[in-house]
């Protein structure tokens, strides 16, 4: 498989699957495919998938001491996740 879009807004991530000849990974329970009724959810056994988070800042905001703290945190936490995930 090859990765040719990322779409973080679900809804439109089914659209481009409604409209097209592709596949797209979404979690199973907070997806809402009502609108789209062509489509249906599969279970993947062993996905292997991670997560993007992304910190949009104008530079002098990443200046604060207190949005470091929370980056810094947010980098702990994931940390912490990948270094022992959880077993499922």
């Amino acid at each position: 498989m090859r990765i040719e879009h990322r779409i973080n807004e679900f809804q439109v991530a089914a659209a481009v699957v409604s409209a097209g000849d592709c596949v797209a990974l979404m979690p199973r329970y907070t997806s809402d495919l009502s609108s789209h009724p062509g489509l249906v959810l599969r279970p993947l056994a062993h996905p292997g998938v991670g997560r993007y988070i992304d910190c949009l800042a104008r530079p002098e905001t990443l200046e604060r001491v207190t949005v470091q703290t929370v980056l810094a945190e947010v980098r702990n936490i994931t940390t912490s996740l990948t270094e022992h995930p959880a077993e499922g």
